[in-house]
């Protein structure tokens, strides 16, 4: 709603940071922008920026798998089905290139229809109770959980620790992120695949001066 108005200001562009989609109006204005974050949903043209999670899952994968982790789950939500694809894709593809047997990753949506309204605690609280039997480690329990993101993380520790399951004892949690007081503040903190903010800020800035 403030584009016109900041466009009368002189400004000569602006970045929008997050996943969602920037509003046609916006793209509209005539401002040149450019996007910190993995839309669903980009319009043609436009500048983005972002982690490839195919490469992250595929990464995230051969290592716990190299650790010894034959079974994982990936706790990812519907609700983004473009980063989830892609990270449950490459974390697939690395598992096949190691002959892992048939489901050795359990997509496992924390935002699935029959517990989506609930709070992210609570959604949590539901996945670990399927997948570990309310508390109990079985033969197709996982012994690593990949998150989404930190927030998904710790709501997932938090639900481990609740049913009383030791993380790593009984299970590893691994995520994607890595900001400052994110997975490194948690006990026991979590193994994270790292962002490089600093370097995908100067691409789009520059690809946006560029523009601009």
């Amino acid at each position: 709603q403030d584009l016109a108005r900041l466009d009368m200001l002189g400004l000569a562009g602006f970045v929008l940071v997050g996943d969602v989609n920037l509003p046609r109006s916006a793209a509209a204005s005539g401002l040149p922008s450019a996007q910190f974050g993995e839309p669903e949903l980009t319009l043609r043209d436009s500048l983005t920026a972002h982690i490839d999670s195919f490469a992250a899952g595929q990464d995230l994968a051969a290592y716990l798998w190299d650790l010894g982790h034959r079974k994982m789950a990936l706790i990812a939500p519907e609700g983004k089905p473009r980063a989830t694809r892609h990270r449950y894709q490459g974390m697939l593809t690395a598992l096949n290139e190691r002959d892992a047997p048939p489901l050795s990753l359990i997509p496992s949506p924390y935002d699935a229809a029959e517990f989506a309204e609930l709070p992210l605690n609570e959604q949590a609280q539901c996945v670990v109770a399927k997948l570990f039997d309310h508390g109990k480690v079985g033969a197709d329990s996982p012994t690593a959980m990949v998150c989404f993101d930190e927030s998904v993380a710790t709501a997932v520790l938090l639900a481990l620790h609740t049913a009383g399951l030791k993380v790593p004892g009984d299970v590893s949690i691994a995520t994607f992120g890595d900001t400052p007081g994110g997975a490194d503040s948690t006990w026991p903190p979590l193994t994270c695949i790292s962002v490089p903010i600093h370097d995908i800020v100067t691409e789009i800035v520059d690809d946006l001066h560029k523009r601009i």
